[in-house]
């Protein structure tokens, strides 16, 4: 499926395809019309670390761009977006957003029967903030496009990597001294075993026993227990006899 694609190497526009390589598509190649294989560019999702790395390659992409007619330069209003071809280097002519101020309007010819604009088209770059100008052949308006409307193989990978992202963020909570707690192991568990243990040392204190490391006129036996969230804590306390404080 042709799609416009804005390339790494130079921010300007050309129509590409994509195809996903990998034992599980985790790299996203990106093939340009009317060049060579050399020229491919590559994202791997591995490099694509928070949400907002997969919307600037989302930004990326989107529909084939409109050609301008012979006649649109009486119908299009000032603000338009459009992408048109800007003199490169040596003579070569690359394609960049630019919005459209207006029409320095010349007569249009009849070749061979068809009206040829020769009216000079005034844009505003968007990527160096300057002025500049075209005609008619050399200007696109820009669709707005809908993630429906872009291949689905792009899509595919784009929800994958957004899904390994929110995946990676909800199993691993960072705590500001750098320490990790996986939130699928809560501490929960071992409260009640907690309760249970403490009940059996008071009784076998009340019949005259001992518990390890204290002797039996112990005031109290009293245990703590650190809930899942750090910032609060539950305390139990038991004594002879067995009263909750």
């Amino acid at each position: 499926m042709a799609l416009e694609f804005r390339s790494y190497k130079d921010d300007a526009w050309y129509d590409a395809r994509v195809v996903t390589e990998g034992r599980r598509g985790t790299r996203l190649r990106i093939k340009f019309f009317n060049f060579g294989d050399d020229q491919d560019e590559f994202v791997h999702a591995k490099n694509l670390k928070k949400l907002q790395d997969v919307d600037v390659l989302r930004s990326r992409f989107r529909k084939i761009s409109v050609q301008f007619q012979d006649t649109d330069c009486s119908r299009v209003e000032p603000g338009l977006l459009v992408c048109a071809a800007r003199p490169v280097g040596d003579g070569d002519l690359k394609f960049y957003d630019a919005v459209f101020r207006g029409v320095v309007k010349k007569e249009h010819q009849i070749v061979k029967g068809v009206e040829v604009c020769k009216c000079t088209f005034i844009l505003d770059w968007i990527d160096n903030g300057e002025s500049g100008s075209c005609t008619v052949e050399n200007i696109c308006r820009v669709q707005d496009t809908s993630d429906e409307e872009l291949d689905p193989v792009l899509i595919s990978f784009l929800n994958k990597a957004r899904e390994r992202i929110e995946s990676t963020f909800c199993t691993r909570l960072r705590i500001t001294s750098g320490d990790v707690y996986d939130l699928r192991a809560p501490h929960k568990a071992s409260f009640s075993q907690m309760l249970s243990d403490a009940s059996r040392s008071t009784a076998a204190m009340a019949l005259g026993g001992s518990v390890e490391g204290m002797g039996a006129d112990s005031d109290s036996l009293r245990i703590s227990y650190e809930a899942a969230d750090p910032k609060k804590r539950y305390k139990a306390s038991f004594s002879q006899p067995l009263v909750f404080e």
